[in-house]
């Protein structure tokens, strides 16, 4: 690219061109354009760990159904039961999730994050180009009378 930047100024800077001159000095101009345009386009949009985050969430939304079924289960033997698990999910590149662990969960949680981690299980991110761990936490919070 560097030569293509050199041949063109030294094609301009030679005074009044001819016409093959000009043509030349547009199709180098038109290949720098081409190449320039092409390394634009092809930079890849890392998401963010808040892109991330979103993504996972919405997924979890879609099984709220399900989380609430297992957490109103557990309410049952502690109607005060709340606060909070959290997992560390491990990806793949193709973002399929490859491993989820449980780093921690409040007094009480054990067992009920040892039910969801199943629900957990489908959860997918955009293909990277590396492996990714992300820590996910999750809130329970009893109704209150």
């Amino acid at each position: 690219m560097r030569k293509t930047v050199e041949d063109l100024g030294w094609l301009l800077s030679q005074g009044e061109p001819d016409h093959s001159t000009k043509e030349e000095a547009q199709a180098l101009w038109d290949k720098l354009a081409t190449i320039l345009n092409n390394a634009h386009t092809e930079v890849k949009k890392v998401p963010s760990d808040d892109d991330q985050q979103a993504l996972i969430r919405a997924q979890i939304d879609k099984k709220g159904m399900a989380l609430n079924y297992f957490y109103q289960h557990e309410l049952r033997s502690n109607p005060m039961l709340g606060g909070r698990i959290v997992v560390e999910l491990n990806f793949m590149p193709t973002g399929y999730l490859e491993d989820i662990e449980i780093k921690s969960a409040d007094e009480g949680l054990e067992r009920l994050a040892i039910r969801i981690l199943p629900l957990l299980r489908t959860v997918r991110i955009k293909p990277q180009e590396a492996p990714q761990k992300i820590e996910y936490k999750l809130s329970f919070f009893p109704s209150t009378p």
